[in-house]
């Protein structure tokens, strides 16, 4: 729909970064991170909160973003 958008305007649609928010990461293959970037993400966040803030599985997924960023360069 964007990249329609973009065509009525006369507006390039890689000028845009697609965002796409995680809620629950925690219970997310890394694999659908590769499947949210072939579907047009540039970038993910992840929410998290809560009064017994954990984070630990937040680590394979920050190992996965480093290891996409090397593999573009």
């Amino acid at each position: 729909m964007l990249d329609r958008w973009c065509a009525e305007v006369g507006r390039n649609p890689a000028d845009i970064e697609r965002s796409l928010a995680v809620a629950e990461a925690r219970h997310l293959d890394l694999s659908y991170g590769d499947a949210m970037l072939e579907a047009g993400a540039d970038q993910l966040t992840f929410g998290v909160g809560g009064p017994d803030l954990v984070i630990d599985h937040l680590e394979p997924w920050i190992a996965w973003r480093d290891q996409r960023n090397r593999d573009r360069n």
